[in-house]
């Protein structure tokens, strides 16, 4: 069985079945290793939030990248390369980004349909460059549900790709600070789309510099640095402050664990209309699956289930596999259910492989004899 785990769930003897890639594109771990204890420990302490591993031998639930691995590696050494520049030289490679950017719009126009299972497990040390392409490619997946042409989607991708280019000039302990920042370090950190926007201006686009000066603008005028309201802020920016902020809910920081996709979802959903876009939102929703595949979850009638496929018209409600009765005991066959075929059916939360485990566990030392 394939299971999606977050990396504190993983344990020693597990198989992985899906290789982990560093951010230039170069598999750590290949698919089909054993994880010892070791290189569970190395994963955590590089800041790898989760693994796709096979607990049993059927394993025949397939879970594919959206965007080639090639590409995203891609994105993320030329947001590297840019940010590199931008610091020593006072420029972007411009030509670099633009490519990168049509790899990336061109590979999501060919797709019928985008749904985003998982954008990235990826380390936290290189958190501003995975970021970053994470975001643009969210942006870029967006703008083509709301209809953008693709000479659009490339501005809108550079400019999301390179919306975070002015951290260059914010000092890394700021950056990678675990505890609450100083009033003075805020303003350092917030100062980054000012330097982002007069660093990206000799780019010639306006669209495309006023993203990175407005990712951090609120349709209710409450965000910086200008305090902007619905009408002032371009559509580039609202898309790239939705995907922005998604990604860093979804992502573990220095400062805070990630949340699940779904609870990331419905965050930005209670904010609509005052902080950002309705449309914008309602877009996310059709290209970011809530429950990735091998997602184990809890129904509506306590059954345990794992996530097989999603439904692109209705990416809440997956077809899931029920492996396990209201009591986590495992049934002796398998269904298959697709939710959106049942409407009295629905996912109520996700389950931690843990929970399986110590109730497993309480179980076996319920029905130990007494002596």
């Amino acid at each position: 069985m394939l299971l999606l785990l977050m990396i504190d769930e993983v344990q020693p003897g597990m198989r992985l079945a899906r290789t982990i890639y560093d951010p230039s594109g170069r598999p750590l771990l290949f698919a089909g290793v054993s994880l010892r204890k070791q290189y569970i420990d190395r994963l955590r302490d590089m800041g790898y939030s989760g693994v796709y591993v096979s607990e049993g031998k059927n394993d025949d639930i397939e879970v594919s990248s959206q965007l080639r691995e090639a590409i995203k590696a891609s994105a993320t050494l030329a947001v590297q390369d840019s940010m590199k520049k931008m610091y020593l030289l006072n420029k972007t490679n411009k030509a670099l980004v633009e490519e990168v950017v049509r790899l990336m719009v061109d590979d999501i126009l060919s797709q019928p349909e985008v749904v985003v299972e998982l954008i990235d497990i990826k380390a936290l040390t290189d958190h501003t460059f995975g970021h970053s392409s994470n975001v643009a490619f969210l942006s870029i997946a967006i703008g083509k549900v709301m209809g953008l042409e693709r000479s659009k989607l490339i501005e809108l991708g550079i400019g999301s790709l390179l919306h975070d280019v002015g951290k260059v000039y914010v000092p890394e302990d700021i950056l990678n600070k675990p505890g609450k920042l100083e009033p003075v370090e805020m303003d350092k950190v917030r100062q980054h789309t000012v330097e982002g926007f007069e660093s990206l201006s000799r780019l010639g686009s306006t669209q495309i510099t006023h993203v990175a000066y407005q990712h951090h603008e609120r349709l209710d005028g409450s965000g910086y640095p200008r305090g902007l309201n619905d009408k002032e802020i371009t559509v580039y920016a609202k898309i790239c402050s939705v995907c922005d902020v998604y990604d860093a809910m979804t992502s573990d920081r220095p400062y805070k664990k990630a949340i699940h996709p779904a609870e990331g979802l419905l965050l930005l959903k209670s904010e609509q209309d005052r902080f950002f876009s309705k449309d914008v939102v309602n877009s996310l929703f059709r290209v970011v699956a809530p429950y990735p595949i091998a997602t184990m979850v809890q129904l509506s009638s306590g059954e345990v289930a794992v996530v097989t496929d999603i439904n692109s018209v209705d990416v809440e409600r997956p077809v899931v596999r029920v492996i396990k009765n209201s009591e986590y005991s495992f049934y002796d066959s398998i269904r298959v259910i697709d939710l959106s075929k049942e409407e009295d059916l629905e996912i109520v939360r996700t389950v931690h492989w843990t929970e399986v485990i110590e109730f497993r566990n309480r179980r076996m030392r319920r029905d130990l004899p007494h002596i």
